[in-house]
């Protein structure tokens, strides 16, 4: 069985990295690997069928899927299908540097599943993750080709670093429901985070951001979360406390001063808030930062 892996405690492995062109006659389909699979498809159109589902492709698509799925390409009729394809491991601490060829469903080995990760953040029920607009990944994906065909100095570290990213980017992006753009704000949910970064010592609510944005307060509640994964009051403990640490440690702020600038009705409250983020209380964390 394999290993369900937060996206957060993955440290990818990329074991091969090339462009593959899918026509009307190719062949090498219905296999299953034995590591994870990315395309991200640069022109063409046509179709994948992983586990019996089909997914269309077009240029833009970026797909992930799980080691053992089974896949084949389709319905590829005019131009034929250019995609990077890049084989991957979720975790390895001692990755086999080999490739591993994938089998046929009937040759499929399970066993050699064992101790092999998946990640199911942000999949689909067939345990695929997909982006039709992810065109922002197109960079990224440039750069992983060069790092694993140069081979240079460092270039598995540079690989991991940038997987590591593009898989997080992925997520985020499948998770507020649009492709990354570099320009910012983006959205609605993007204005909203940033008039709360900016008005911390406010006393925000669901409430008082619909009015200023126009929202009924459920609404909010689903941009923040969507957003941030953390619910308002959750994401405002959390940006208070970072602000807070910078005002004391940086700044030399008092701890009651520190506590108003950052929203808390009072110090005390403040003191048990920051301990319980930082295990430190306010006054604890203003005297290490000054040795």
């Amino acid at each position: 069985m394999m290993t369900p892996i937060p996206l957060e405690k993955i440290k990818p492995y990329l074991r091969y990295a090339r462009y593959i062109d899918v026509t009307s006659d190719y062949t090498y389909n219905d296999i299953a690997a034995y590591d994870a699979r990315l395309i991200y498809v640069e022109s063409g159109v046509g179709a994948i069928v992983i586990d019996g589902r089909v997914y269309r492709l077009q240029p833009g698509v970026l797909l992930v899927w799980q080691p053992g799925q089974t896949y084949g390409f389709t319905d590829v009729i005019a131009s034929p299908l250019h995609i990077l394809m890049l084989n991957y491991d979720f975790f390895a601490e001692q990755p086999e540097t080999r490739l591993i060829t994938p089998d046929p469903p009937h040759l499929f080995q399970t066993e050699r599943l064992d101790g092999v990760f998946c990640m199911i953040e942000n999949a689909d029920e067939g345990g695929v993750i997909c982006d039709e607009r992810a065109s922002w990944a197109e960079g990224m994906l440039h750069e992983l080709l060069e790092e694993y065909t140069m081979r240079r100095i460092y270039s598995d570290t540079a690989a991991a670093g940038l997987l590591s990213l593009l898989l997080t980017r992925l997520c985020r992006s499948v998770r507020i429901g649009g492709s990354l753009r570099p320009t910012a704000p983006e959205s609605k949910a993007d204005a909203m985070i940033a008039y709360i970064n900016s008005h911390l010592s406010e006393n925000l609510s669901y409430e008082s951001l619909g009015k200023i944005f126009c929202y009924h307060p459920n609404h909010v509640n689903r941009l923040i979360t969507r957003s941030t994964g953390l619910p308002l009051h959750r994401y405002l403990t959390r940006m208070r406390i970072e602000r807070a640490f910078g005002l004391l440690c940086d700044e030399g702020r008092s701890v009651a001063e520190t506590a108003e600038l950052c929203g808390f009705s009072d110090a005390t409250s403040f003191a048990r808030c920051f301990r319980a983020q930082t295990g430190l209380s306010p006054s604890e964390a203003r005297r290490q930062s000054r040795r």
